[in-house]
């Protein structure tokens, strides 16, 4: 028989036993609660807001994002020099805003730059040849401390480009292997007889195998083909080590991958439905590549700049044109199905920050 001291002692210590456990419980809960908000604060503060270019209109941009009554809007251009790897930023103009939420910034992109900004201060510009123009706006606080992502405006990339007929190979369907050739000409610049080399030497990897082409008798190429193409040249020939690879994913639209990528200084191969030397819509029996090199935003919103290695030309195409007739793409009777490859290096040329 157990005594009521020894009852006593055993729901005294039961008590104290449950008491320091939701004690120990409640310390855990305010710990991780504080946890999380520390690392909300700590992330708010790394990261940046986003700032939006609602219309661009001749000579004004009208944002909208986080800004606050009297930020200052700064305008900038921006230029990359590929030869000695540095950027110039330039101020061109600059506005205070007067309604939170909204403002807009007139500027003239042809007049003198009111300020020098080197984002790279270990480089000195040297006048050597631009192989990136862009315009860019970005909101900074009253202590001068820039507190948005960038918005650009516009890009563009001299990648130049090829005649896909100078192939000796098939030339009325290497336009893949032209367009692969396009976007290396920023990282990997070539011209004259040696750019006619490359694009030869580059078009006869079709003859390797299913890796480099559809095979005979007229070698086209998907993709995958233009990638390994590429990388194979670069790592053989040029003893380089970037590889181009696909960028298509499902969490981002073809324009939001695309601004990304070209603003980090990397063209693109795409892959488009063509007819009689323009893109079309829809599939009306030819798909073609294209290597897209630019883009602008409008009061209809972004429109972006390819090289064409048919016409041998560069052209304008709506973001909701190039998206939609990237879509439709189709191989018809062949048994390939199409891949919604969007082809550039992997690694960025330099950072967008």
């Amino acid at each position: 028989m157990i005594s009521d001291r020894n009852l006593n002692r055993n729901h005294n210590e039961r008590k104290s036993g449950r008491f320091i456990f939701r004690t120990v419980l409640c310390m855990l809960f305010v710990f991780s609660i504080l946890t999380v908000f520390t690392a909300s604060i700590s992330a708010d503060r790394e990261q940046k807001s986003e700032l939006l270019i609602r219309v661009q209109a001749p000579g004004i941009v009208y944002l909208e994002g986080d800004i606050a009554v009297n930020d200052m809007i700064l305008l900038y251009s921006r230029e990359y020099h590929s030869s000695e790897q540095i950027i110039i930023d330039k101020l061109l103009a600059e506005t205070t805003a007067e309604t939170a939420g909204t403002a807009s910034i007139p500027y003239n992109p042809y007049a003198d730059p009111l300020a020098e900004a080197q984002l790279l201060p270990d480089f000195e510009y040297s006048g050597n040849e631009i192989s990136m123009k862009a315009l860019y706006a970005v909101v900074s606080d009253n202590v001068n401390q820039v507190r948005s992502d960038l918005a650009y405006i516009e890009c563009y990339l001299d990648t130049g480009v090829v005649n896909q007929y100078w192939c000796s190979l098939a030339g009325s369907t290497a336009c893949g292997t032209a367009a692969g050739v396009i976007a290396m000409q920023i990282s990997y610049p070539s011209s004259g007889d040696d750019l006619f080399t490359r694009l030869n030497e580059m078009r006869k990897y079709g003859l390797l195998g299913a890796d480099f082409s559809a095979g005979p008798s007229e070698y086209y190429l998907a993709g995958e083909h233009i990638s390994n193409g590429v990388n194979k040249y670069i790592s053989e020939e040029l003893s380089g080590d970037l590889i181009l690879t696909d960028h298509r994913t499902a969490e981002k639209t073809t324009e939001e991958t695309l601004i990304e990528l070209l603003t980090t200084g990397r063209p693109a191969v795409i892959e488009v439905c063509y007819l009689l030397g323009n893109v079309t819509r829809d599939f009306q029996g030819i798909s073609h590549w294209i290597t897209i090199n630019g883009f602008s935003f409008g009061s209809d919103g972004y429109s972006f700049r390819f090289a064409d290695p048919i016409t041998v030309s560069y052209r304008s195409i709506s973001s909701e044109m190039l998206d939609t007739s990237n879509a439709n793409v189709s191989y018809g009777s062949s048994g390939y199905i199409p891949v919604r490859y969007i082809g550039a290096f992997e690694q960025p040329l330099f950072s967008i920050e």
